[in-house]
């Protein structure tokens, strides 16, 4: 009964190994990668965007703002006919208006700076979604050049062995799954050194008289399948 056993596990031995080299394939793992970051660079730039429109309204509200300021002092300069007493009445006010005129230029400067690093910031973003997007077309390619080496070996095991399954005892069948589900691989092992040949565990004088009288034995351990 274990020869067929042992023949569905090395089929199935392929399988895994099949399967984890195109789950370990590197431009495989890459698209993910990639994905996850042209992403998070679409979103940066809507976030960008967003800023450099606000910022940019608040430039323009404030360059009005100073705009109307600058004319008002222009006004006040030009007025020749003004009385002294007049014009020592303004002074504070023309000082006032200075003062904040030059606190303007300051802020005005400071959002211009803000506005031209974002602009720069998003045109990184544009540019390294453009370089980030050719690398995921390259990976895609070499992804699917392996995926159409593997995939049909792949199907081909997995029918090789619901074929075999249909002779297999069902019982033992599912135990074996539950365990290979389970990650506890091989699920058939030899006996080992008195031991069992997976986890290695060692086995009683009894233990040791059923397997070579039963043939083989589930191993208390690990839940392998022992066989003499």
């Amino acid at each position: 009964m274990f020869e067929k056993f042992l023949e569905y596990q090395s089929l199935d031995s392929q399988l895994l190994k099949l399967e984890r080299q195109l789950m370990g394939d590197p431009s495989r793992q890459n698209i993910a990668k990639l994905s996850t970051v042209i992403r998070n660079l679409q979103s940066k730039l809507i976030e960008l965007d967003n800023e450099a429109e606000k910022a940019t309204r608040e430039f323009e509200k404030l360059s009005g703002e100073y705009e109307k300021k600058k004319d008002l002092l222009q006004s006040m300069n030009k007025n020749k006919d003004i009385s002294v007493e007049t014009l020592q009445s303004q002074i504070s006010s023309l000082n006032a208006l200075v003062g904040e005129l030059s606190s303007m230029e300051r802020v005005l400067s400071s959002r211009a700076e803000s506005i031209s690093n974002i602009l720069k910031n998003f045109d990184y973003c544009k540019t390294s979604i453009v370089t980030n997007k050719e690398k995921y077309r390259m990976c895609k390619e070499k992804s699917s050049s392996i995926e159409g080496t593997l995939l049909p070996q792949i199907e081909k095991v997995r029918g090789e062995l619901l074929s075999m399954e249909k002779s297999l005892d069902s019982k033992f069948l599912a135990h074996y799954k539950r365990l290979r589900q389970s990650n506890v691989w091989p699920v058939f092992v030899p006996l080992r050194n008195n031991a069992c040949g997976g986890c290695a565990m060692g086995l009683s004088s009894a233990l040791l008289n059923k397997v070579h009288s039963n043939g083989y034995i589930e191993c208390e351990q690990c839940g392998r399948f022992i066989y003499d």
